[in-house]
């Protein structure tokens, strides 16, 4: 979602400021998205191991919830 929502943001953001002559602002856009795509690129499967992790952590740890609510009841 956040990565569909960021693209056409970057878009727009990105021809705003070429079409009003903000060069200084689109060479630091393009930098930055630069930079988070050599980081994603470098790091990508490390960061979807820890996502991953987190994800069946947080799945186990619902499951417990669950599992004490329905006791309680």
């Amino acid at each position: 979602m956040i990565g569909r929502l960021l693209g056409p943001s970057l878009l727009s953001v990105s021809g705003s400021s070429a079409r009003n002559n903000q060069y200084e602002a689109l060479l630091m856009i393009i930098a930055v998205s630069g930079a988070l795509i050599l980081v994603a690129s470098l790091y990508g499967e490390k960061l979807l191991k820890i996502l991953r992790k987190k994800n069946e952590d947080m799945r186990l740890h619902d499951n417990r919830l669950k599992f004490l609510i329905i006791l309680y009841y």
